[in-house]
């Protein structure tokens, strides 16, 4: 019975697909990113990382950060150029 459940495990094994490769990234600046830091009321600057990957894949982040060191700093939807405050604990 043993030898029959090793095999089992083996083709277990063989059926998982690998992990998709990062192929390439990207980190920019979103120059018409005009939003508001909303803990202290200055300008804030938005980033935008892309990475793609080998099966065909594409992920896109927008990082949000105040532009002064108030520590502020949130991650916000594709396609925004706004900021909504976020609530305080």
């Amino acid at each position: 019975m043993r030898s029959e459940f090793r095999h089992e495990q083996r083709g277990v094994r063989g059926t998982t697909k690998p992990a998709p490769r990062l192929v390439s990234g990207t980190v920019s600046e979103l120059l018409d990113f005009f939003g508001k830091c909303p803990q202290c009321g200055y300008a804030a600057t938005a980033t935008e990382s892309v990475c793609r990957y080998d099966n065909d894949r594409v992920d896109s982040k927008i990082y949000v950060t105040c532009a002064l060191p108030c520590g502020w700093g949130a991650m916000a939807k594709p396609g925004t150029r706004t900021v909504r405050p976020t609530p305080q604990p």
